[in-house]
């Protein structure tokens, strides 16, 4: 079933499926269950219906399972605590894009008895339980947010990754369905030239190879086009392009993986069998969908691997992986809540098969922390990281309407501010990729409102742009271990860097055709902020150069990186892989989830058709 055109679902199934799950979705049910989202305090007012109506759409979609997707933590515990660790076959690490993807499809092709698992250090987030208050983002934030205590890890399970380096400050998720609970949708293509650079593999420096994987995965993701000026902001991007006409710029409507509907609350089947409802333009996206719009893993790629056999179990870490004959020893830590504070359980699993798809910083970390003498990587692991050319600003007192104040998931439209991104601004004409930025408009989330509103003087956010700027930023960061043991990223002389520069000057020009003025966002204090961490674990034509083979292998660098004469390649570690954005070896200039979902795809298609597997995979 196709969810660019989704199908209503019939009537009496829905009434049939709610009635079955109605205990389950209850807020002492699939909210009281273990790893579910913080809703304690139960849905705000006004949004009882949208809200409960989310949590029983993916109790129903889900029931089979128990109403969720993660299993009990105890499957794992009990399996990793009788003297020898738990035997699995294939254990993929986190649940982002490049995770999720080869979840799904080895677990497709998995043979009979083949067992494989997703470890999610974060909770399994339920729609309709996601943050809408400060005082809740603070609570989900998983590190301290203030000085000197920055650096601390005071909810390990939270959703929102915070994380403030000297050089740069990045946000990230932590949850069962990785940053796509919070990001901001958006599908898109980088340019030609980006795949052209010196730093790609030969084997993919040519973007056309991997339109058939692009092609798959926005598919699967339910990719779509926005309607032209369908919200006033997207009218004032539109206007502002307009006006640019003579520097290059060109406006489009985003590809976006949201659900649209006709009619407000009507119930969707999407193609992998999850019961949906259209976008009410709440504004909400970067802090989760509490409707059920939203295309994240957890609607798409996620339950397709539980339905082929996935064992998934969140609110466990990754801590350290060891080299064993025959495969990996994988230490963990379950964080088992105890009101306000957690209770660490560890364990260790074996698998033939791993891969590391915990993001550019988590899976970086990870192989930083398991190098020793015998499990060596390539020195250039940590290298070649990039913020994506991420810079946020606002503009105050734009002549034309914005009304980019989030409303939250209601149950009845007070106003449409519209999904965080709905419109690119671009420059294609450019000849330098260096110049030739992306210009998207933004919200302000429910959650952020008083914020916003402090910062932009303007109290109905009507005329306040809020602007997300992309670019090429050179990838001249490096992630390193600090004392803690936990990833520092490092970029001394980012913040006067002529990038950095550059694009203010862009957001500057664009505060002019709006009629209004420019304000760099006085949260970063001197630093420069990213939604899109990308490299540390780059692909490369070899070890000397890069992290990981096109393939995703990371490569073994024990005998010095030399030649595998059974493969006349480089030697990689059999059986370890690298499927997310830490594998993206230069700044994209675009959003870069669709990207790391083609590479995934590829890179699971590989690994099925892998002779050294096939007592694992069949051939479909």
């Amino acid at each position: 079933m196709d969810s660019t055109n989704p199908t209503p679902l019939n009537r009496r199934l829905l009434l049939v499926r709610t009635a079955a799950s109605a205990t389950a979705a209850s807020a002492g049910g699939i909210l009281g269950a273990n790893g579910a989202g913080s809703a304690k305090a139960g849905p705000r007012l006004g949004t009882e219906g949208t809200r409960m109506r989310a949590m029983n759409d993916y109790a129903t979609s889900l029931q089979p399972f128990g109403g969720r997707l993660a299993m009990p933590i105890e499957c794992l515990l009990n399996a990793s605590s009788h003297g020898s660790p738990a035997p699995y076959d294939v254990v993929i690490i986190g649940s982002g894009y490049g995770a999720s993807i080869c979840a799904a499809r080895l677990s497709a092709k998995m043979r009979p008895g083949a067992r494989l698992a997703v470890i999610e250090r974060g909770k399994e987030w339920v729609p309709g339980t996601f943050v809408d208050r400060f005082l809740d983002v603070r609570k989900e934030s998983r590190r301290a947010l203030l000085k000197p205590d920055k650096r601390s890890v005071r909810n390990p399970t939270g959703l929102l990754n915070v994380q403030q380096d000297d050089d740069i400050a990045i946000l990230s998720s932590c949850g069962l369905g990785g940053t796509s609970l919070i990001n901001a949708n958006v599908a898109i293509r980088p340019d030609l030239e980006v795949f052209q650079q010196a730093e790609w593999p030969r084997e993919i420096n040519d973007r056309s190879f991997l339109e058939p994987y692009y092609d798959r995965a926005a598919w699967e993701l339910g990719v779509r086009v926005e309607p032209v000026d369908l919200t006033t902001k997207m009218k004032a991007q539109r206007i502002a392009a307009e006006r640019l006409r003579d520097q290059g710029a060109h406006f489009e409507a985003s590809a976006l993986t949201i659900t649209r509907g006709p009619q407000m609350g009507m119930a969707i089947l999407n193609r992998q069998g999850m019961i949906q409802r259209p976008c009410t333009n709440c504004g909400d996206c970067m802090t989760g969908c509490n409707v059920g719009a939203k295309n994240t893993l957890a609607m798409n790629y996620l339950p397709i691997a539980r339905r082929n056999g996935a064992q998934i179990f969140t609110e466990t870490e990754i801590e350290r992986i060891e080299k064993r004959e025959g495969g990996y020893w994988i230490h963990f830590v379950h964080y088992q809540a105890n009101g306000n504070d957690w209770i660490p359980i560890r364990g260790c699993i074996q698998s033939r098969i791993v891969i590391l798809g915990a993001g550019s910083l988590g899976s970086t970390e990870l192989l930083l922390r398991s190098q020793e003498s015998t499990f060596q990587f390539s020195p250039r692991l940590g290298c070649s990281w990039s913020g994506n050319g991420d810079i946020l600003g606002y503009i105050r007192g734009t002549e034309v309407c914005t009304s980019i104040a989030g409303t939250g998931a209601k149950d009845a439209i007070v106003k449409e501010v519209g999904p965080t991104i709905q419109s690119n601004v671009t420059y294609p004409s450019r000849p330098s990729l260096f110049h030739r930025v992306i210009v998207q408009d933004g919200v302000s989330a429910s959650a952020y409102n008083l914020f916003n509103v402090a910062f932009g003087r303007d109290l109905g956010l009507d005329h306040t742009q809020i602007l997300l700027i992309s670019g090429h930023d050179g990838s001249q960061g490096r992630i390193e271990l600090g004392e803690d043991g936990r990833c520092v990223v490092r970029w001394p002389g980012l913040y006067n860097h002529p990038y950095r520069k550059m694009a203010e000057n862009e957001l500057r020009r664009f505060a002019s055709a709006l009629g209004g003025e420019y304000k760099e966002l006085s949260a970063f204090k001197g630093r420069v902020g990213t939604v899109h961490p990308l490299g540390g674990c780059v692909v490369a034509n070899d070890p000397q150069t890069g992290v990981t083979n096109s393939k995703g292998q990371v490569f073994d660098m024990s005998l010095g990186g030399d030649v595998d004469p059974a493969t006349n390649q480089p030697r990689v570690h059999q059986g370890l892989y690298v499927s997310d954005g830490a594998s993206i070896p230069t700044s994209l200039g675009v959003n870069p989830l669709l990207t790391i979902s083609a590479m995934s795809e590829r890179v699971a298609e590989l690994i099925t058709f892998d002779p050294a597997y096939a007592d694992l995979f069949q051939p479909i």
